[in-house]
């Protein structure tokens, strides 16, 4: 690898050429923009399409064409390569940048000396030039052009994929090269992944069909059966085109890009290694994708189509429970499975009044998905062995009054729960939704029994410890419902009524006796029919 003291070393012969140069840098400003909030002076320098742009901090006029001369000359190899060579491309060398990383918007790269030095850059300079937006090409292309070495071969490839825990590096998608998500060999093997398939593409199907924005799996498919990874479908990893990253926001190390959905991830919990991840986003997007149908199907068109205009921010992190601001359409996110909740409340946002409309309505769509996609996840194991408990291993001569309420209210949920189908002996078993629906039939019918619980308290009041809701508020209709009474209820008016109507109202679009015809507590008194007649069933 080229170090950057060799051009020291060379510091006269550049010299000597430099009364041929065409051009000569000159005194500029960086101006805050909307994707790098720094403002800085620099000397800026511009041959063709190339300028290259050196903070002040660390401008040295005697370095500064060695600088342009390293840079303009990989630049040459990369339009040689197939590059766009008509597109203006700016390089910004400076002291630091925002979030620590090398940053690509557009067709301008940030970086530092460092990155030059090391040749870090390259990968992020070819991806400026050819203008794509996915990591794999940008690390398979640059490693292509100036003819990188494969860290790992196709047989070392094969034999890690050959475990299907390891598969999810086949979707190459950007955690995995890098530092903060991928270890040393995840990284080594994707980057080795990506120059292989890229090196297979460019010479079986050619560039054009290589730059494709939308075509991961169709490249993926052929490649894999040519290193011997057969019965893989490469469908499974399709995603891939649609994620797309950014270190803009220095808090986090990584934002990623999903159509509308911006994800701003840090390495922790659930979100601290690349597999995870890969899991995370397989899962979530498929069933995003599946909710959106179901809601479609019942009629919630006007609401889905607009989930897909305004951005949506995931903040991934340790830092709080799951909650949802309707009107920054931001989402803190602490839990894989509860994805699908949380965006349902973007689809069909509510107010203080429609909170347990709200928290239902979550509840009927997201349920199915994570009964379906999240089996494994800490909250579905949490309700399983809440569910399962045995009760005859328990001393209750000791149990305060609450945990005594608390173990006859399950015993109740699994009377239920039993009636219906019987009790799982594994969490692949596990009936969510009857679980809810147990649940909620057990505290609407026997009103002494008060279990302890975020979803056994009134949704009201849950709301009125996150701070969401103002005080005169929490009592409103049916606020007082703890979640799976909202699940249940929601169930009943989406049943008897439609699901349009439900959305609607919680939204605020009509007020409930304009969307059911009747007051809450007419509505409710029959629901309270059905439910004492055991007719609330799934």
């Amino acid at each position: 690898m080229r170090r950057f003291k060799l051009f020291l070393i060379a510091l006269g012969i550049t010299a000597a050429m430099s009364a041929c140069q065409k051009s000569e840098f000159k005194e500029a400003t960086h101006n805050r923009s909307e994707n790098y909030s720094a403002i800085f002076d620099m000397m800026s320098k511009t041959e063709g399409q190339l300028t290259v742009n050196i903070e002040d901090k660390i401008w040295n006029k005697d370095n500064a064409d060695i600088y342009f001369e390293t840079v303009q000359e990989d630049y040459e190899k990369i339009i040689k390569a197939g590059g766009d060579k008509n597109k203006s491309i700016s390089v910004y060398i400076v002291e630091n940048t925002i979030s620590g990383k090398i940053h690509v918007v557009d067709n301008t790269l940030y970086c530092t000396i460092e990155d030059i030095e090391n040749l870090a850059y390259r990968p992020f300079l070819t991806q400026t030039v050819f203008g794509f937006s996915q990591s794999w090409k940008r690390e398979g292309l640059s490693a292509c052009i100036f003819e990188n070495a494969q860290e790992k071969s196709d047989e070392e490839i094969k034999a890690y994929c050959g475990d299907e825990a390891n598969q999810g590096i086949l979707s190459l998608i950007p955690p995995y090269f890098n530092d903060d998500f991928a270890n040393s060999e995840q990284a080594e093997l994707a980057k080795s992944a990506a120059l292989s398939l890229t090196k297979y593409t460019l010479e079986n199907l050619g560039m054009e069909e290589y730059l494709k924005e939308d075509n991961y799996s169709n490249l993926l498919q052929p490649w894999l059966e040519d290193i011997g990874l057969t019965g893989i479908n490469a469908h499974e990893y399709h995603f891939s085109d649609r994620i797309k990253e950014d270190y803009s926001d220095s808090e986090y190390p990584m934002t990623l890009t999903v159509d509308n959905m911006y994800f701003y991830l840090e390495p922790r919990q659930w979100a601290e290694n690349a597999d995870k991840l890969f899991n995370f986003f397989r899962k979530n997007l498929n069933a995003i994708v599946e909710m959106k149908n179901k809601m479609i199907d019942l009629g919630i068109v006007t609401y889905v189509d607009a989930f897909s205009d305004p951005k949506i921010y995931f903040y991934v992190s340790s830092k709080s429970i799951n909650t949802t601001n309707f009107n920054t359409k931001e989402i803190n996110l602490t839990e894989e499975s509860a994805l699908c909740h949380e965006v349902t409340h973007i689809i069909i946002p509510s107010n203080d009044k429609t909170s347990y409309l709200a928290e239902g309505i979550s509840q009927y769509f997201s349920l199915p998905m994570e009964e379906k996609y999240f089996t494994n996840s800490e909250e579905i194991q949490r309700k399983f062995k809440q569910l399962t408990i045995n009760l005859n291993n328990i001393n209750i001569t000791n149990l305060s009054d609450s945990d005594y309420q608390n173990l006859q209210c399950i015993e109740e949920i699994q009377k239920y729960y039993n009636s219906i189908k019987p009790l799982p002996n594994n969490v692949s078993e596990f009936d969510l939704q009857l679980f809810y629906e147990a649940s909620a039939m057990v505290t609407l019918k026997c009103s002494d029994l008060n279990p302890s619980g975020f979803a056994f308290l009134p949704i009201g009041e849950s709301r009125k410890k996150l701070n969401s809701f103002s005080e005169d508020s929490i009592e409103f209709e049916g606020n007082g419902l703890n979640y799976p009474e909202a699940f249940v209820f929601v169930r009943y008016l989406i049943q008897t009524y439609d699901a349009l109507t439900v959305a609607d109202v919680t939204s605020g679009k009509k007020s409930f006796e304009e969307g059911f015809g009747k007051d809450y507590d007419t509505v409710f008194a029959e629901f309270m029919k059905v439910v004492k007649n055991d007719l609330v069933k799934l």
